[in-house]
């Protein structure tokens, strides 16, 4: 009997272990499943918020690409614009440049038509206008290819062949060719002009000789200059070897213009020289006032 309760006693522990063992593991299943459903929903928010933050990225980086295209587009204009404008400029001066060498050409081609005309004393004009001649000729003066009469005007044939003359034989034409400039008395104006040349050069080599002065009107421009000529000692040994008037203008001022073609020379000339020259000549007492040299050569 013992025995049997001792059996029985064993039986009930047993099966009382047994059931603590499957209610521990009842509990921790269910500890387990929760943990998971936990670990599971935590997952489930990693994946949310990283595909939440995956967007905003992607939204940034669409926002950048397209800040980056518009941009580049605003960048394409602007340089399209400044090829055009570029374009229309370089247009503009190019076409300026062309408008500017045609005229430059037009001019030269005119100008040395001009100036043909006047070297072949007005024989080879083809068209050339009296106005073209006129400034074909001063112009071909002032680059002192030609040197001018002392009258300074008159006809432009009888300009231009007075100077051709001169250039030619370094002598200008007979008076005769310019006889149409004269006034009466030119002969008393001639005298004057020739005895004041000759008694310069005396006054200008030889120390004392004043007699010159009374050929010139004080206080003028003519008087100072002869005197600053002679302070400068340049113009000893001084010959006048030659005179002609070449023409006179009344200058309608109680004075008159009298060109003068003289042939002279000096210590510091180096030979024979011919020069022209304009002297102002006051017509009630034959005084000088100013003189102008238009020329000087070697003679």
């Amino acid at each position: 009997m013992k025995r049997f309760l001792m059996l029985l006693m064993m039986s009930l522990l047993l099966v009382a272990c047994g059931n603590e063992e499957t209610d521990s593991q009842d509990e921790s299943d269910a500890n387990a499943s929760e943990t998971d459903e936990e670990i599971a929903k935590m997952e489930e928010e990693n994946e949310e918020l990283k595909r939440e933050k995956l967007e905003k990225e992607n939204e940034e980086l669409r926002k950048e690409l397209e800040e980056k295209e518009r941009k580049e587009e605003d960048s394409v204009k602007e340089e399209e614009n400044s090829d055009d404008e570029t374009s229309t400029n370089e247009t503009s001066e190019d076409e300026k440049d062309v408008e500017a060498t045609n005229s430059t050409v037009f001019h030269e081609d005119a100008t040395n038509a001009a100036e043909h005309c006047i070297m072949t004393n007005l024989k080879e004009c083809n068209d050339v206008s009296k106005e073209s001649q006129i400034d074909a000729y001063y112009e071909l003066v002032d680059r002192s290819v030609l040197t001018i009469p002392g009258y300074g005007e008159g006809e432009i044939d009888e300009l231009v062949e007075a100077s051709l003359h001169f250039k030619e034989t370094n002598e200008w034409p007979e008076k005769e060719s310019s006889s149409s400039y004269e006034i009466e008395g030119s002969e008393r104006y001639e005298q004057i002009i020739t005895e004041y040349l000759q008694r310069l050069a005396a006054h200008y080599s030889v120390d004392g000789y004043e007699d010159i002065w009374f050929y010139l009107k004080p206080g003028t421009p003519a008087y100072e200059k002869i005197a600053a000529n002679k302070a400068s000692g340049k113009y000893t040994d001084h010959e006048t070897h030659q005179v002609d008037l070449m023409s006179m203008r009344d200058l309608k001022d109680g004075t008159v213009l009298l060109n003068v073609s003289r042939v002279y020379s000096h210590a510091s000339s180096n030979g024979k020289r011919i020069a022209n020259v304009n002297y102002i000549m006051a017509i009630e007492n034959y005084e000088i006032i100013d003189f102008e040299q238009i020329s000087d050569t070697e003679y």
